[in-house]
């Protein structure tokens, strides 16, 4: 659960820089 909050953390942190996309799609194809 941890390393999911980690994502979503840095999905929110790194969304203008696109690292957020590329997690936001390795979630969802997860």
């Amino acid at each position: 659960m941890q390393i999911s909050l980690a994502r979503q953390v840095a999905l929110v942190t790194g969304g203008s820089s696109g690292i957020g996309a590329a997690s936001a799609r390795a979630l969802a194809a997860a």
